[in-house]
């Protein structure tokens, strides 16, 4: 009867003859990771929104109840940008009515904020709130500050 020769691919002799081989450390399978989350990448106007708007207004433009009103479905929201300009520059006092309820605290004026900022906040909230593709420019709030409050 001729011998039969075993030959191993592996180089060398099998010590773990007939046992199944398990991978090496580099090649073990690991358990299927959670996906990270995708990080958001928030705009300038964003920023500047939450900087300066969202205490009173809220990340959701909701608002805090029976004192600073929404920014959906509020009229200076979706008017002209001008409108969301002057309050921002110079402030507003009286009564303010979004969705039939009605809002009496007075925003102060935030003049102190730069002209391009502005333009950064009020393209960020029509856009958002509004849904408008407007791009308000520094330029536009410069020449809305220049005129003044009248």
């Amino acid at each position: 009867v001729p011998a039969m020769m075993l030959i191993s691919c592996s180089g060398g002799h099998n010590r773990n003859a007939g046992q199944t081989s398990q991978p090496a450390a580099s090649e073990a399978k690991t358990p299927a990771q959670a996906p990270k989350p995708v990080a958001r990448i928030i705009s300038p106007g964003e920023e500047a929104f939450r900087k300066n708007c969202l205490t009173c207004h809220q990340a959701d433009g909701s608002g805090v109840p029976d004192m600073y009103p929404p920014l959906h479905n509020a009229d200076l929201v979706k008017g002209p940008p001008e409108g969301i300009i002057r309050a921002i520059l110079f402030g507003l006092k009286g009564p303010v009515v979004v969705d039939g309820q009605t809002y009496a605290q007075a925003m102060p004026a935030q003049n102190l904020l730069s002209d391009s900022t502005i333009a950064l906040l009020v393209t960020y909230v029509k856009q958002r709130w509004d849904s408008t593709e407007v791009s308000v420019t520094s330029e536009d709030v410069r020449k809305i500050r220049a005129r003044g409050s009248h």
